[in-house]
């Protein structure tokens, strides 16, 4: 499946914007060793859980727990692609 989101292309990000089920997120997991800066997820919750999923069905759906250490750095508004 060919990336939402390409080489060179910009995501703008709102950090206040109150993020609501299957909005596309900005999120870093500050406990992964191969750690590869941020990536874009789409947020679902599921009662007291929450699960970020993938646009691309080769990644699996992640879900975060207490333990977790994730960071959200706010909601997907905008995305810019030079042409």
């Amino acid at each position: 499946m060919e990336p939402e989101i390409s080489d060179g292309d910009m995501v703008v990000v709102d950090p206040d914007a109150n993020i609501q089920q299957n909005d596309r997120v900005v999120v870093i997991f500050e406990d992964d060793p191969g750690n590869k800066g941020a990536v874009v997820k789409i947020f679902q919750k599921q009662g007291n859980i929450v699960i970020l999923t993938s646009k691309n069905p080769e990644y699996p759906p992640i879900v975060v727990t207490r333990k977790t250490r994730v960071l959200f750095v706010g909601k997907v508004v905008g995305l810019w692609r030079a042409l």
